[in-house]
């Protein structure tokens, strides 16, 4: 190792199995191989070890197994590329670039049925299921990787350069099929630590954007019953039109009772559909000259219409509060129009283009040429150029007016008191304000209908909406009120906590008592919002609504796991966009299309009415509470009936001895679902959040579908954070944590002699660190010594001793040949010895700051294997007799904690590159595994109990069946 290299605090390893051939990877070797070499920021290799290797497979080699829990992905390689690494002489072939390198197979005892008939119909869990007769097979199933499976084969092809495994690397979702090699070739498989920055680079995303256009996207079109066997050509014509999306956890996708606009295909993530929350505005089912005539009748006041100054510009982040003029406002003026429709009111146009339009000049002017410019005159003087004139100033001056003049106007609209229909008027861009005023003059064009239609929909998506002191009144009625108590934080949490459908419906139900008669209320008020279901990877939604011409029957949302308003972050959704003007053309070029949807039509309209009321009477998985409780993410749940249920705890003391760590998993606390008690405890979700981000993939899943966290996790508590149901817990694994029991502490005129070694005599309390200067300590020191302490007095004349005892594992010593050790203490200077050897403390300038000391040791040499005394003095500095101790403040909190060595796989990423520096881990995860290690008895909890009150149960299946029988 070269000790010039700089150090590089990484991650414990992680232990990727290496089989013959294998090797790992550094950041110059892996920078060699075509998608990592390409991408803009080099992908940090040295920080993770382990997580990435490169892989030698031999032709019918199994890469990866159907079923297995994953949580990696693949990349294979260019036989270029690998030759630079493992040399070329071990490199007997090389093939053609079209040569398939791998392939990915179902087998048969897997076998999946894409959904042919319509999303409505999978949607719908009591609808009599149809015989394989009725159906017809799809022509593709869908598949983690680069290409979709050939139903008829079921195998699909990749070619050097792919990347597959995606889905397993991301949810840890088990592998969708069994992955051999075609060819010798070599593979990199990497982590999601690798994998994450792999996603950030947009020459990446191109490149997997293109195999899906080129190799998926026509299979998943063919799904589209309209499109059933059609001619490839005509399928490769509507791709051109498919535009890429990403969506963000909570985002709406589509709105219930919206203009039917686009076709979307699901290409990654979950798709969750709603139906009774139509928070969206049709072009064809408002009074737009209606609702204009009333919007512009509702801003005046007074009969003087509410006028934009410079304090109520369009800026829609500003809420109407700025004094200075939008920079569109400004351009817009100094041209002598209004803002032109190309340029958004968020748009900041240059200096130089204020410049140009208002004197024709080319040139970048400074602030005092725009400024002189703008008022038609020469540029001012030196002294004058100085001076940096206001977005006012220029606005003003571009329009002809003076400055005192537009502050006069703002004192007046400042003055006025506002109306909620002035407040929506304000938020109205000036080209919004312009289609307002030609509707309610007669203009109900399908056109402006259109537009009204998207411009009020973009009101409801804006936080700031319900900020307006006239709309905060509309806020206070009860009906308002009655909606949002319970959304995260009350009304509090608009600006931040809600979710976007959450802000949507709130500002529908404002708006709708604002116009009243114009704006139909949501049919959430009328029944309860119902989860019709989940859509995934090659799955349609909105084809019948653009065929029909009709307004979108549900609400559409990139699911985010329940976990409203709590600031977990969900995997993203990508979904393939068509528009309807482009899908309709392509219809229309095929009569043997329009006779289809026709047929499609008509079958769908059959449906809507038929199934409406059994929805609304059977579908008990759609109450709120199932819904805010993410019950329907119970693959495994835990439940309590509380009618059987004795209370007797059987079930948590079964969890606690199951574990060699002694640490719980299982604790009764948790919503209730009608009789039963909902349990904080792993219900071994379909789409596992906690999962998501792990810098080292230490959460997996095991074979069985059950959640596990490896010995390498690092503490970060990323996991447990983003658990919307609290079932992960974090569990200090140091020596000695900060929160510890069994520590004596005496002064050192009461602790008697050989006291840092454990010596018996002297006067010692015992109690529960960190240790706090309060009354209740001090008064104990009183006790201790009342001949140096005196009551009430916050002086400290002598030194306050502690100590604990405590042992180690003989292995750990092995294992971890460094010892950490971090001490607080704010007021005084501390002092430590460890089995009578003084540890040298150190700090730098921040440290001192805070009262933070740290030290390591040769844990080897100064631990013993049985018992070993810590022992701690703190006192007034050298130069000092006494000192008064804030109250409150730390006097001595302490915590030791094993360094692991780096490993042979962290030595040999790092090698030749940085030297390595172990991060040392003060927590761990720990999560209910089901179990798993006791076979065939199943999860404690559940076995020992024993009145029969505690249960795992698939969420769906159970609640289905339960209440079926009510």
């Amino acid at each position: 190792m070269n000790e010039s290299l700089k150090s590089l605090t990484v991650k414990p390893e992680v232990p990727l199995e290496l089989g013959s051939g294998d090797r790992l990877l550094n950041s110059a070797e892996l920078a060699g191989f075509e998608l990592f070499g390409n991408l803009k920021k080099q992908v940090s290799v040295e920080k993770f070890p382990g997580a990435i290797v490169l892989r030698q497979f031999h032709k019918g080699d199994v890469i990866c197994r159907q079923g297995e829990a994953g949580n990696s992905g693949f990349y294979i390689t260019h036989y270029e590329d690998a030759a630079k690494v493992v040399g070329a002489g071990l490199l007997e072939k090389t093939f053609p670039v079209e040569t398939p390198m791998a392939a990915a197979i179902l087998l048969e005892n897997t076998r999946r049925v894409a959904a042919t008939g319509g999303w409505f119909k999978k949607l719908n869990p009591f609808r009599k299921r149809p015989t394989r007769s009725e159906t017809q097979s799809p022509e593709f199933i869908a598949n983690d990787g680069p290409v979709d499976i050939d139903y008829k084969t079921r195998k699909g092809l990749m070619f050097a350069g792919d990347v597959f495994g995606e889905m397993s690397c991301m949810t840890l979702a088990p592998r969708s099929a069994t992955v051999v090699a075609e060819q010798d070739c070599f593979v990199i498989e990497f982590l999601r630590s690798i994998f994450d920055q792999l996603q950030k680079d947009a020459g990446y995303r191109e490149k997997v954007d293109a195999a899906y256009r080129e190799r998926v996207l026509n299979g998943h079109l063919k799904r589209l019953k309209v499109f059933k066997g059609v001619d490839d050509e005509l399928l490769d014509s509507m791709a051109q039109h498919a535009t890429l999306h990403v969506y963000e956890p909570g985002d709406i996708i589509c709105n219930q009772s919206s203009h039917s606009d686009s076709v979307f295909i699901v290409r990654s993530g979950v798709v969750q559909v709603v139906q009774g929350a139509n928070t969206g505005l049709h072009p064809d089912l408002i009074d737009w000259p209606g609702l204009c005539k009333k919007l512009i009748t509702g801003s005046h006041l007074d009969g003087v219409p509410v006028e934009k100054g410079p304090n109520q510009n369009n800026d829609p982040t500003s809420g109407g509060k700025s004094n200075k003029p939008s920079a569109a406002d400004s351009l817009a003026a100094a041209k002598g129009g209004a803002t032109p429709a190309g340029l958004d009111a968020k748009e900041k146009p240059s200096a130089a283009d204020i410049l140009a339009a208002a004197k024709g000049a080319g040139a970048k002017p400074s602030a005092a040429d725009i400024l002189a410019a703008a008022k038609g005159g020469a540029r001012p003087a030196e002294s004058d150029a100085k001076e940096k004139p206001s977005a006012a100033d220029i606005l003003a001056a571009a329009k002809g007016g003076a400055e005192k003049a537009m502050r006069s106007v703002s004192r007046t609209v400042a003055k006025t008191t506002p109306t909620p229909m002035g407040e929506i008027w304000n938020i109205l861009t000036p080209q919004q304000q312009a289609l307002v005023k030609t509707t309610a003059s007669g203009d109900d064009s399908s056109q402006t209908r259109h537009l009204l239609a998207d411009a009020f929909n973009e009101v409801l998506n804006r936080r700031d909406f319900l900020l307006g002191s006239a709309m905060g009144e509309i806020c206070k009625r009860p009906e308002h009120m009655d909606l949002v108590q319970n959304y995260p934080d009350g009304m509090g949490g608009l600006k931040k906590a809600w979710s976007p459908l959450q802000v949507r419906m709130a500002n529908y139900l404002a708006l709708h008592a604002v116009f009243n008669e114009e704006v139909p209320p949501s049919k959430h008020h009328n029944g309860p919002m119902q989860i019709l279901g989940y859509l995934s990877r090659g799955e349609c939604l909105g084809e019948m609504g653009v065929i029909d011409s009709a307004p979108r029957t549900a609400t559409c949302l990139a699911y985010d796991h329940a976990s409203e308003g709590t600031g977990i972050r969900a995997g993203r959704v990508e979904l393939v966009r068509i528009e309807a003007a482009a899908f309709t053309t392509i219809l229309a070029s095929s009569p043997l299309l329009q006779q289809r949807a026709a047929e499609l039509i008509a079958e769908r309209r059959a449906e809507l009415e038929m199934d409406s009321i059994e929805f609304i009477t059977s579908a008990w998985d759609t109450t709120p509470d199932f819904r805010d409780q993410g019950l329907v993410q119970g693959q495994n749940l835990l439940l309590i009936d509380l009618d059987t249920c004795t209370r007797c705890g059987d079930c948590v003391e079964a969890c606690v001895s199951t574990h060699d760590d002694g640490y719980s998993r299982l604790f009764l606390d948790g919503p209730r679902f009608d009789r039963f008690l909902v349990p904080s405890a792993c219900r071994q979700c379909f789409n596992p959040s906690c999962m998501i981000g792990c810098p080292v993939g230490s959460i997996q899943r095991g074979d069985d579908g059950q959640i596990i966290i490896e010995d390498w996790c690092i503490g970060c508590a990323l996991c447990e954070r983003q658990c919307p149901y609290d079932s992960i817990q974090m569990h200090d694994v140091g020596w000695l944590m900060e929160q510890s029991p069994d520590w004596e502490f005496s002064t050192a005129s009461a602790a008697g002699k050989n006291w840092k070694n454990g010596g018996k005599g002297g006067q010692w309390k015992k109690t529960l660190s960190p240790f706090k200067w309060s009354i209740d300590f001090q008064q104990d020191l009183v006790e201790l010594a009342s001949e140096h302490w005196k009551p009430g007095s916050p002086d400290v004349t002598e030194a306050i001793v502690f100590r604990r005892r405590f042992s180690i594992l003989p292995e750990d010593t092995v294992n971890a040949a460094v010892a950490s050790m971090t001490v607080v203490s704010e007021s005084l200077q501390p002092r430590v010895w460890l089995n009578g050897v003084e540890i040298m403390l150190s700090q730098d300038a921040r440290q001192a700051k805070r009262g933070i000391f740290e030290a390591s040791m040769e844990a080897s040499e100064l631990l013993k294997q049985k018992t070993n005394w810590l022992a701690v003095s703190v006192d007034v500095g050298e130069d000092a007799e006494s000192s008064t101790v804030a109250d409150q403040s730390v006097v001595l909190s302490l915590r030791l904690d094993p360094i692991h060595a780096a490993g042979v796989i962290t030595h040999a990423t790092t090698e030749g590159v940085a030297l390595p520096v172990v991060e040392v881990p003060t927590e761990r995860a720990v999560v209910c595994d089901m179990c798993h290690s006791l076979g065939s008895q199943g999860p404690a909890c559940v076995s020992h109990c024993p009145h029969d009150a505690a249960m795992r149960v698939n969420a769906s299946q159970f609640f289905a069946t339960t209440f079926s029988k009510k």
